[in-house]
């Protein structure tokens, strides 16, 4: 499905995180969807003063990653947090028809979507999953993607980006019930889903950040050394046997990290009571064996932390899968283009006031390729007009210079015939000494204007005297076979043709 007419058939999912921004770019072609290039790029927001200047620093952070990777895509699909949203399953409303998705743009967006009966882990009748987000967050968020030159499409919640994510990548047959941890910089989001449906989404306000001061306060040293330390080693003491009589060896930065795995495994146990708190609770609901997982899956930027998978199985007594620790978000956002055959697995969240989800009416399409092909006919047509107008001019030109040179060669030839007649023969001049060279440009004191005429190559004017005519233009003169008259400049005014030549300036009148 086209998300708005006439756009590229890549999509880019952008996730606005609170260090980074996180971009994964999908190519949509023959039902099939292809990932391009996951890329990312670093955000300071310590000296971005109030929105405004977060804002400012959200576009130029996302500017600079659009520009350094040469992204060229517009259509953007974008993240808002699950801490800007609440969710609720329940029964459906009877005025919301099955199938029926409903907006309500007031201060909030809420999305309404109907979810199939029957599903493992759901009781029966028809349940409805409802999403209500903070306006206000929907629309800032839209307003960075805008500012940057992107297009938004949808909005969609951060955690339900990480399902579709996920889902994409099951069989479809594929069941059993899955938790989903999002462990990002600010939260923890924590989802249960039993084949494809969602069956609870919390929020833990614990998350990398917390971990991160723990170990400045605790440890005494900068926020850089902590999360330096928090990458490096992580949980892993915890796991590293050592003899028991080597305990009074250890070197200091064993000692350390020791005693940072003990306080980040603290924090970890809370985010694991807040899991084990969400499955007691709805185990109440669900008949039949309970609800035992079938798998845990970890994703966000601390998923990443050493040794958490190992710490979280052994807390679960469950296999642990690390799915796209930094990119899961975004790369759920890209993939909004669902196969037909898959479509019912995901939630089709749009949060996004105005969406232009609708693909454009086939006579609609008709109708602006109709007005372009228009315009471009009438663009050639006009050239090819005005192209012949000017070439229809330019040879009526040529054709009357051409008749007036006949007429003045005629004329010239009968003066030449006279003036030969009325001179008698010439007496043999005796020999005598040289005398000074004549005037080599005396005769064209004796030349008249016969003519002004303006072409598309600017004006020319035609010039007579016993010596034959000439042809003025672009500043020369020219004899009739048109080579040009050495050392003679020519200028045209409105009312004299002017002649320089050998340091004398003749002013011939135009005739009126």
């Amino acid at each position: 499905m086209k998300l708005t007419p006439f756009s590229d058939e890549n999509v880019l999912g952008i996730d606005l995180g609170t260090h980074s921004i996180k971009i994964v770019e999908t190519r949509f072609s023959g039902g099939r969807q292809e990932p391009l290039r996951a890329v990312s790029g670093e955000i300071d927001l310590s000296t971005a003063g109030g929105p405004k200047g977060k804002s400012e620093a959200y576009v130029a952070a996302l500017k600079k990653v659009l520009a350094a990777h040469k992204i060229r895509t517009k259509t953007a699909v974008i993240g808002i947090p699950t801490t800007a949203a609440a969710v609720d399953i329940t029964r459906s409303p009877q005025n919301t028809a099955a199938g029926e998705m409903r907006l309500e743009t007031t201060e909030e967006e809420t999305y309404i979507q109907p979810l199939a009966a029957g599903s493992a882990g759901a009781a029966s009748g028809k349940k409805t999953l409802t999403v209500t987000a903070d306006r206000g967050e929907v629309e800032d968020r839209a307003e960075i993607v805008r500012n940057a030159g992107l297009v938004p499409v949808i909005a969609d919640v951060n955690i339900f980006a990480v399902l579709n994510a996920y889902l994409s990548s099951l069989a479809p047959d594929e069941k059993g019930l899955v938790f989903v941890i999002n462990i990002g910089a600010n939260a923890t989001e924590l989802a249960v889903m039993s084949g494809g449906l969602v069956l609870a989404v919390r929020t833990v306000f614990l998350a990398g950040n917390n971990l991160s001061v723990t170990l400045q306060r605790e440890l005494a040293i900068t926020p850089a050394a902590a999360e330096a330390f928090k990458k490096t080693h992580g949980l892993l003491a915890r796991f590293k046997a050592r003899p028991a009589s080597a305990s009074d060896t250890l070197k200091q930065d064993e000692q350390l990290a020791i005693k940072a795995s003990g306080l980040l495994s603290g924090r970890v146990d809370q985010i694991i009571a807040e899991i084990k708190r969400t499955i007691a609770y709805y185990a109440e609901k669900t008949p039949g064996p309970g609800m035992r997982a079938a798998r845990l899956v970890l994703t966000g930027g601390s998923a990443e932390l050493p040794g958490l998978d190992k710490y979280l199985t052994a807390a679960f007594g469950v296999p642990v899968e690390i799915f796209l620790p930094r990119f899961s978000v975004a790369a759920g956002l890209s993939i909004r283009r669902f196969p037909r055959e898959r479509a019912e697995l995901f939630t089709h969240i749009n949060l996004l006031p105005k969406a232009l989800l609708r693909r454009p009416s086939y006579a609609g399409r008709i109708a602006v390729y109709f007005l372009l092909l228009s315009a471009l006919a009438a663009a050639y047509y006009g050239y090819n007009l005005l192209n012949g107008r000017i070439s229809a001019e330019t040879l009526k030109r040529r054709a009357e210079l051409s008749v007036l040179r006949a007429d003045l060669d005629k004329t010239r030839e009968t003066a030449e015939e006279q003036y030969a007649e009325k001179q008698p023969p010439a007496a043999p001049a005796a020999p005598r000494k040289a005398a000074p060279a004549p005037d080599t440009f005396a005769y064209l004191k004796e030349l008249k204007v016969s003519g002004v005429f303006a072409d598309p190559s600017g004006s020319s004017a035609i010039l007579v005297g016993p010596g034959g005519s000439y042809i003025v233009k672009n500043g020369k003169m020219f004899y009739e076979s048109g080579r040009s008259v050495k050392g003679v400049f020519t200028s045209i005014t409105k009312q004299n043709v002017i002649v320089s030549a050998g340091g004398n300036r003749f002013e011939l009148q135009i005739p009126k």
